[in-house]
């Protein structure tokens, strides 16, 4: 068809038909939209969220995505509105707007019920975003000017725009001037903030201070690798009748997570290893009964200590030893692994945190099966296990991962069902 030919009525009328044929698409679209995110099919595709499954997979922009999904949650709460979208006197601008101040008011416990939510929509059919920014300013001023925008000024500044109230300022001024010696400028200030938290709380940063040229980097790193704790110094004994303790087990006393060793038959434990008993991880005693050796050791009374402990790490032991779990006396090897098993725990040691965090490369390790694409997220990360620990999935680095919060949540879905955990799956 050339409209060049077409009569005035006829593009008036074409015109107005094919708008309402796009506001109906556009209903239809958030009906997907909503269903697809209601199977988290976009967490299966390695989204880290709904927002950035509408960006790549359909190339929205940013504002795009975000008035789809904020009319799509409005729709869900009040599906009364869905017939002022179909008639045009509630725009999907209007629909976005208006939810965000829902969700903020009820961030503050102020959340409005069903029946305000219609009265206060149908207020605002047919106003203009300025006059709903008036009318929402007017119910909660603090609301709208809790506002950020940043905004390209070069092609490597942004400029960023904030509210903040004079309490704030006056606190940002005081520290200002206290470091005036560094900080002569509000974005000094911040830049040297910004700094000095990433120093107390980047994991990555953490990792790398704590153990400098232990940990390897994420392309350097076999995911089968385990961790490698160095020994100490061999130990020195002022009775030269004594035998020579190993280096592993001097060392044992100096690391937070004791690591294994074998400790000789017949040999006699300096009193440098009374430090053992009061170490944060101490060892447990377990029994090897195929290793070479008399069929008894003498274990020195405070390593018999450690096994009343309730956190355990292993030291190969010789032959068969007298040590339990319990207070008194001492036990079958059958004992002895039965006491591990009830001792297990989610707890990982600082270590393995730092490895975890450098093997996943401060980034989700979800990859999608299908599409080989894997989760972008850089937030919300949390330390978990592949094999759930609820199923028997020991706390161990092979079997620790990170995972943003909507592929941790998919994943316990995939393993304990939709009944089981869609109470606690609100989210992306």
């Amino acid at each position: 068809m050339d409209i060049k030919k077409i009569s005035d009525r006829d593009l008036w009328d074409l015109t107005k038909g094919k708008v309402q044929i796009e506001r109906n698409l556009t209903l239809e679209i958030i009906e997907l939209l909503r269903e697809v995110r209601s199977r988290r099919l976009h967490l299966e595709k390695g989204y880290s969220s709904f927002h950035q499954y509408c960006v790549k997979e359909f190339k929205y922009d940013d504002g795009s995505a975000h008035r789809r999904i904020k009319a799509l949650d409005l729709v869900s709460q009040v599906p009364e509105v869905t017939q002022s979208l179909q008639e045009g006197t509630l725009s999907l601008t209007t629909a976005s707007q208006v939810q965000n101040f829902f969700e903020k008011e009820a961030k503050k416990d102020r959340g409005f019920s069903k029946e305000d939510k219609l009265d206060l929509l149908s207020d605002l059919e047919s106003k203009s975003k300025r006059e709903i920014e008036k009318t929402l300013a007017t119910l909660a001023p603090e609301t709208l000017t809790q506002t950020e925008k940043l905004k390209y000024v070069s092609g490597t500044h942004l400029k960023l725009e904030l509210v903040i109230d004079e309490p704030l300022l006056k606190k940002m001024e005081r520290l200002k001037d206290l470091t005036s010696h560094k900080n002569r400028t509000l974005r000094d200030l911040i830049e040297s903030l910004v700094d000095d938290a990433l120093k107390k709380r980047d994991p990555e940063i953490k990792a790398m201070r704590a153990s400098p040229g232990k940990l390897e980097t994420p392309a350097q790193h076999d995911a089968q690798a385990k961790i490698k704790v160095h020994a100490g110094a061999p130990a020195k004994t002022k009775d030269p009748a004594k035998t020579k303790v190993p280096a592993q087990i001097e060392g044992l006393a100096r690391t937070k997570d004791l690591t294994k060793s074998n400790v000789p038959s017949k040999t006699e434990v300096p009193a440098k290893t009374k430090d053992l008993a009061m170490t944060k991880a101490p060892a447990k005693i377990e029994v090897f009964e195929n290793i070479k050796g008399p069929s008894e050791a003498k274990v020195p009374a405070q390593i018999k200590g450690l096994a009343r402990t309730k956190v355990f790490t292993k030291i190969k032991v010789p032959g068969k030893i007298i040590a339990s779990a319990k207070t008194n006396g001492s036990t079958s090897s059958k004992g002895l692994l039965h006491s591990q098993s009830n001792e297990r725990s989610r707890y990982v040691p600082a270590e393995i945190k730092h490895q975890v965090w450098i093997k996943a490369g401060a980034r989700c390790t979800y990859t999608s099966p299908s599409s080989g694409e894997r989760c972008e997220a850089k937030r919300y990360l949390q330390i978990e296990h592949v094999q759930p620990f609820a199923l028997g999935g020991p706390t161990s680095l092979e079997n620790l991962t990170l995972l943003c919060s909507g592929h941790n949540k998919l994943r316990a879905i995939q393993a304990f069902g939709t009944s089981i955990m869609d109470p606690y799956s609100a989210g992306p």
